[in-house]
């Protein structure tokens, strides 16, 4: 997901809060070079100019079936983060964040 402040759904208007706490099963090791890779896409699309940007819209990827899929998703008005009125401008104001 290709976030544009002020523009497009920012990953707080899709995910409220932080996912319970799990335990950690590690990662397939080739997924961060393969997520990587789509990021810097994104990245060069951005700054030449070229391409359809993935604002509001969530890509996900399965490593195991080598499936991807994307989601389309709305900036929520009411996001504490990047709604019409932000309740969150800086880390400290951030509920989840801290001790």
């Amino acid at each position: 997901m290709t976030v544009l402040p002020g523009k497009s759904a920012c990953y707080r208007c899709l995910f409220h809060r932080p996912p319970p706490s799990t335990p950690v099963q590690g990662l397939l090791g080739v997924v961060p070079g393969v997520i990587g890779t789509i990021q810097a896409a994104e990245a060069i699309k951005y700054l030449v100019h070229v391409g359809e940007l993935l604002t509001d819209r969530l890509f996900t990827f399965d490593a195991l079936l080598i499936a991807s899929h994307i989601v389309q998703v709305k900036r929520n008005k009411q996001c504490p983060l990047c709604g019409e009125h932000p309740l969150i401008k800086q880390v400290e104001d951030n509920p989840f964040m801290g001790s």
